[in-house]
């Protein structure tokens, strides 16, 4: 059976200690949101890529809320809604970027369409869990006025400088707010944050606001917008972006203040742009827009005075190109990777397989550019010239074909094989990436992978009830088949035990589950009896981690259990009562990693964790673990390794940027997430 692989560049970002929780939430999760039709079947959070909650602004679930994904290449979006604990979920999302976005009634996520949506990442092997904060909009009542008279008709726009949407905390961005009425009065819903109004009569006449500062839901009343005679409130900037032919162009104008501030704006379909209440003296403007590259002019503008500009783009000195494969065809989502000196960048290709460079600083005679893909051979290094064209042909990629057996050497109908690693056979600058597990359903249950990028693969077989088996570096070549790979399941460990509440009493019909570092199935679980007991079979050799989920009590993840193949390991596990706020409570050091080109990064601190309590840095690279190099070491696996019993401590060697080497003993903690 062929699998075939849906690859691309993905960052993986997981949270220590809670990386269990999010991949089993997504098997697990009970109420999921009906479709945004509301016809049909409701998606089932067993087949969920995508899972979170919506909140107000002050942490509280929002009940029918509309979500909605969006690929980020472009593409037909999906909808859903959130059901009445504000929780919602998308199966069979395709893996990629995605642009994440939610409203409901009386709340807003801030900024311009195009920048306030959430971005994630998603791989085929796991789901990702987001709480998307929506926020409530501020009132804002008053009148615009030309003298004493009031001004009718009177639009006004809104130049924000700072506020905060799903995609975090934006800045320097203009909306149009509303128009006033017959006695010149305006009532606008506004973003809470950082802003002020401007409006604009007849005349060109304009007035501006002091700074508003608007918290969530606040009003403010009595804002007059006195319109100026000849005078307006700072400079303005009006002009267009056109291409080399005249014709004009959709772009992105951006004016760079002192101070490290700017001001964007994104020009109409005729091309044209303004930009108001902009300080006095000599500005850069800078303008881009696709396929025709960017141009950097500068301006002077006059305080009270309105300034025209029109800047041409033309192939600004960019490179084009083209990423087919060795018969011709285009690939999309292909790797281009561009190097000049120490200058490094890489972007995708699009749908079509063609790509776009506009940074003049990364061409040039002594510029490369290569593409990479994981179902590809690299194609050719080529020079990377400006106003250069380019075609980047992918050689072949190799494929993997083998047979899943038990441990009697029986096949295993049923089984899933996935790509654990990559590594490449010579130096390479491309990083390991997913591959998308193939499930093996015919009765001598044989697999197939391919195409895959040539290098050195870790292969993990796992079945229900069976332990799992890794297979190390088999050797992929391009244009070649490697053939008679076999993966052969163990019988695997018991792991068992009795669930008690804070009293001492057995807790009945607790849901445990362990999970399995790289485990792509869900997690092997047991309901506990009238007595609280439990027992999982065939669990895979290893240290790992037990969940245990009972409505009446906090959800707990216990980490450090050690199994072994064919031995029974005794674990038992205390659950208490849920106080308000709390979601799960898991034993680790309370920071978030992720990987970059191969190494392992500390992302973030929980407020009060272990880890930021013992010194431990975000951008901190960790090499090794208790001794242990991490050094092509599964992230999964890294992060089962630090978790671990309250009390117990943790060695950490760290690479810090400025600092060199360093060794951190980390005490692990009992953390509860709210």
């Amino acid at each position: 059976m062929s699998g075939r692989n849906r690859l691309g560049t993905v960052a993986a970002l997981v949270a220590l200690g809670l990386l269990g929780f999010l991949l089993w939430a997504a098997w697990n999760m009970t109420g999921a949101p009906s479709s945004a039709s509301g016809e049909g079947e409701s998606v089932a959070a067993e087949d969920s890529a995508l899972l979170g909650r919506v909140l107000d602004p002050d942490g509280k679930p929002v009940p029918d809320a509309e979500v909605v994904a969006a690929p980020a290449r472009g593409g037909k979006p999906v909808r859903t809604r959130t059901d009445a604990k504000g929780a919602f979920a998308f199966g069979a999302l395709a893996a990629g970027s995605w642009h994440i976005d939610a409203s409901a009634e009386g709340l807003i996520n801030p900024g311009p369409p195009e920048r306030r949506a959430l971005r994630v990442l998603l791989d085929d092997t796991s789901a990702v869990e987001v709480d998307l904060r929506l926020r409530r909009p501020a009132t804002v009542r008053g009148r615009v006025l030309l003298g004493e008279q009031p001004v009718a008709g009177a639009t006004l726009r809104v130049a924000v400088a700072e506020s905060h949407s799903l995609a975090g905390t934006l800045s320097s961005y203009e909306l149009p707010a509303g128009v006033s009425d017959a006695a010149g009065n305006f009532e606008l819903a506004l973003p809470p944050g950082r802003l002020r109004l401007i409006a604009k009569g007849r005349g060109d006449r304009e007035g501006a606001s002091d700074e508003l500062v608007l918290g969530d839901g606040t009003a403010r009343e009595g804002v007059v917008l006195q319109l100026g005679g000849e005078r307006r409130a700072g400079a303005e900037l009006r002009g267009a972006v056109r291409g080399p032919a005249g014709q004009p162009l959709v772009a992105m104008v951006e004016v760079y203040i002192e101070g490290g501030q700017s001001r964007a704006v994104k020009t109409e379909a005729d091309g044209s742009f303004r930009l108001g209440a902009l300080p006095a003296g000599t500005l850069r403007v800078r303008a881009a827009a696709r396929g025709y590259g960017s141009r950097e002019t500068k301006v002077t503008l006059v305080d009270g005075e309105i300034s025209q500009l029109e800047i041409v783009l033309g192939g600004g000195g960019g490179l084009r190109g083209k990423v087919v494969d060795s018969g011709g065809q285009p690939v999309a989502g292909a790797t281009v990777l561009l190097i000049k000196g120490s200058l490094r960048s890489q972007l995708l290709s699009e749908a079509d397989g063609t790509f776009q460079v506009d940074r003049p600083e990364l061409l040039g005679d002594d510029a490369t550019v290569q593409a990479l893909s994981l179902q590809y051979a690299d194609s050719e290094v080529a020079v990377a010239v400006h106003e250069g064209e380019v075609t980047l042909t992918l050689r072949q990629g190799g494929e993997i074909r083998g047979v899943v057996q038990d441990h009697e050497g029986k096949p295993v109908p049923g089984s899933i094989v996935s790509v654990q690693g990559w590594a490449p056979i010579d130096p390479d600058p491309f990083s390991p990436q997913f591959v998308r597990p193939d499930r093996v359903a015919n009765e001598e249950a044989s697999f197939q992978l391919g195409p895959l990028r040539p290098g050195r693969y870790r292969l993990r077989g796992e079945a229900p009830g069976r332990s799992a088996k890794l297979v190390d570096d088999v050797v992929v070549s391009s244009g070649q088949l490697t053939d008679n790979v076999v993966i052969r399941l163990g019988v695997g460990g018991t792991v068992e035990g009795q669930v008690r509440d804070t009293e001492g009493q057995p807790v009945a019909s607790a849901r445990v589950m362990v999970w399995e570092p790289g485990a792509v199935l869900p997690p092997k679980m047991d309901r506990s009896d009238g007595e609280g007991r439990y027992q999982i079979r065939g669990v895979s050799p290893g240290r790992l981690s037990i969940r245990v989920q009972h409505e009446e009590y906090l959800t707990a993840m216990e980490s450090g259990v050690e199994v072994q193949e064919e031995q029974v390991t005794t674990r038992d596990l205390s659950v208490r009562k849920r106080a308000e706020g709390e979601r799960f409570s898991f034993q680790g050091i309370g920071a978030t990693l992720r990987e970059e080109g191969g190494a392992i990064v500390v992302g973030g601190l929980m407020e009060d964790a272990p880890a930021r309590a013992a010194g431990v840095q975000a951008g901190d690279r960790i090499v090794a673990v208790d001794g242990s190099t991490t050094l092509g070491m599964a992230m999964s696996t890294v992060v089962e390794r630090i978790r671990g019993e309250p009390g117990s401590t943790v060695l950490l060697d760290i690479e810090r940027p400025g600092r060199g080497r360093v060794v951190i003993s980390v005490p692990r903690g009992q953390v509860v997430v709210k």
